[in-house]
Parts: structure tokens; sequence; C-alpha cells
């Protein structure tokens, strides 16, 4: 798993089990670059002034990665299946291979760790448990936090900055779908600030519309 570190370090670093490669493409703020020399390993840091995010290939046996959204009209749309801990709540999206994962700093999802990707809403159905869940608001109260309310899972979410999508949790997808997952920042702590620049209202958009 890759992990980034906080401002303050100003590092990107890899676990024991991740690598990085030459030639591995490297997102930093919308701008792409290919990383070149040794491999990254468990002792070696690769040092940048701010944070980034990091596109990387997901064998098919390990769909999960830091956090997604799917990039739009990236490749054909493939179904994903997934749901809670205790299979009461199963779904299924229609989303690309490749995804893109949003990792927020904001408030709620510092603390669940919510590592998600965004599509349209017409885009997510339910198979199983949609009346099994609990809901959660604050702020603003656009945002709608659901989870199971039988093992507190939170495999899915409306966002604030996409109201008209669903947020998936990537790591409640199962495996075998997934192809590549691009990581990207938003800075939640921000919101009002960040949000134009981001990007990510598009991924709620139906490209039939």
């Amino acid at each position: 798993m890759f992990r980034t570190a906080t401002p303050v370090a100003q590092l990107l670093f890899c676990t024991r089990s991740s690598h990085i490669s030459a030639g591995s493409t490297v997102q930093h703020w919308g701008r792409t670059a290919t990383l070149s020399g040794a491999r990254c390993s468990r002792a070696a840091y690769l040092r940048k002034s701010t944070l980034l995010a990091v596109r990387r290939t997901c064998p098919s046996s390990y769909p999960h990665s830091t956090t997604c959204s799917a990039l739009p009209d990236e490749d054909a749309t493939v179904v994903h299946k997934g749901g809670c801990h205790c299979g009461a709540v199963r779904f299924e999206v229609d989303a690309p291979r490749k995804l893109v994962a949003w990792d927020c700093n904001c408030s709620i999802c510092a603390l669940k760790r919510n590592t998600h990707f965004v599509v349209p809403s017409t885009n997510f159905r339910y198979t199983r448990g949609e009346d099994s869940q609990s809901c959660y608001t604050f702020g603003t109260h656009t945002a709608k936090h659901l989870f199971c309310a039988t093992c507190g899972v939170c495999s899915h979410y409306i966002p604030r900055s996409n109201p008209d999508g669903v947020a998936v949790t990537i790591h409640c997808i199962y495996p075998g779908t997934v192809e590549e997952v691009e990581t990207r920042i938003f800075d939640g702590e921000n919101w009002e600030d960040f949000f134009e620049s981001s990007g990510i209202a598009e991924f709620s958009k139906d490209s039939r519309e």
C-alpha cells in the first residue's frame, strides 16, 4: 500500500511491500511526470517539496489502493461489485477498470481514512441492504455518510463535492475488476478554496447527458 506522508515531512515513501520503478507515472496537482532511477524499497524515500499522487497498477487479486474516482472516458466501464464487512450491504457500480482515488483530509475523512472514487448516481445500484444502513450528516448536511447498521463499515456515501453522485470506498470493492488506481489528494481542510481547482465535480457527470 502507498502512504502519503504529512505536509511537514513532505515525503512520499514506500512500505515494505511497495515498489516504484523507473517509468512510473507521478501526478503533482494535475501535472504528470515519469520517474527515473532506482526502485523505491522499504528504506528508500522519494523526496518532494509537496504531497504527490502515484499511479500504480493493481494485480487482479489486490484491487485496493489508497483512495479512488473514475477518470471520465478513460476506458470502457465494467461492473465492480462490493459491500460492507458483514455482507448486509452489497452493491454494483459501473466504472472503468482504471480508477482515480481521492484521499481527503477533511475532519471526518481524516478520522475514517476515507479513500473513494466518484461515479454518477445512475452508475450505482444496491443488490442488497439499502435499508440496512444508518446515515450521519453534519455541517452543511449536504454529504450523507452512510454506514452499515450491523458492522459499521462505510462502503459508500453521498459526498459534498458531488451531491449528484456516489463516492465508493475503494477498499470495499471485491477483487478482480480494478486494473489501476491513481491517487489524488483532496484538500478537504480548505474545502472552499480547493474544490473548484480539483476538478472532482466532473466525476459525477453522466456522460450520456
